[in-house]
């Protein structure tokens, strides 16, 4: 498997550990938007906290969980249907709804040139 999923183990504790990061940069963005500490403490808090009790207690639904994460965003995987002749309206929603996600973050970024 030529992925970033293929490169992380399906057990629950490699999951935890790819969703502890996740959290991670999370909070991190959240100090770089806020300039605050608490926010993005609670935030990071508040995430770990629910990973560890969901790893404690059922750690069966974090077994894999993270390539799945990651199979279920790839671009390259929905596009294989166009390629192969397939019509695939979940595929299609996906890319409009990617392109309208990049289109906002376009014009959020001139409009913040715009104004600065």
């Amino acid at each position: 498997m030529p992925s970033i999923a293929g490169l992380i183990s399906s057990s629950a504790a490699a999951s935890l550990a790819a969703f502890t990061v996740l959290a991670a940069l999370l909070a991190l963005f959240l100090h770089w938007m806020t300039k605050s500490l608490v926010l993005p403490s609670a935030v990071f808090c508040v995430l770990e906290g629910g990973l560890a009790a969901v790893y404690f207690l059922k750690p069966a639904w974090l077994e894999g969980l993270f390539p799945k994460l990651l199979n279920s965003l790839a671009l390259f995987g929905r596009f294989d249907n166009f390629v192969n002749g397939l019509f695939d309206i979940s595929s299609l929603v996906y890319f409009v709804s990617v392109a309208l996600l990049f289109v906002f973050f376009t014009c959020q970024g001139i409009e913040k040139r715009r104004w600065s």
